[in-house]
């Protein structure tokens, strides 16, 4: 084998390794970025779900802070298991905890949007009709159109138990 032939394998070599490696980083890196966008989707739906248990038990007082929700979350885990910790549902959600749940129920009134509840690393992600935000203006509507509590159950809750 000629030194240009040599020369040659070692850099074919080389690129092969280097788009082997690069491979496995992408997968790497899609892997976790598709993990964190469903574990995002699912973390918002939660959390505003136990929002809208707060809500209906607390006589549509809105939340002062995650320990007013400790409870909520309890309720939850107990018909739907326990998919998040508490601690990672704070650590990846933010709310709001100075809303007057009256000056919401206006908003909703005049058909607006509003942001009281939102992933703490900026992202958007969440499931089709699942928006956060979108979940606490359909408790508040139904409320408001005096519907039974039982069509307010927490979309995640599995009522088949």
């Amino acid at each position: 084998m000629s030194h240009m032939e040599k020369r040659f394998s070692k850099l074919a070599k080389r690129t092969l390794l280097a788009a082997f490696v690069a491979c496995v980083a992408w997968a790497f890196f899609a892997y976790r970025s598709m993990d964190a966008t469903i574990r995002n989707a699912y973390a918002q739906w939660w959390v505003a779900d136990m929002v809208t248990l707060h809500l209906e038990a607390n006589d549509e007082s809105w939340p002062n802070s995650w320990d007013e929700l400790r409870d909520d979350y309890e309720t939850s885990i107990k018909t739907s298991g326990r998919p998040w910790s508490f601690e990672e549902l704070c650590q990846r959600v933010v709310v709001n905890w100075n809303v007057d749940t009256r000056e919401l129920k206006m908003v909703v009134a005049d058909g607006l949007d509003f942001r009281v509840i939102w992933l703490r690393d900026g992202t958007t992600s969440h499931w089709y009709s699942r928006e956060p935000n979108q979940i606490i203006s359909d408790y508040l509507r139904l409320k408001m159109n005096d519907q039974p509590a039982d069509a307010l159950v927490p979309t995640n809750i599995d009522s088949s138990h």
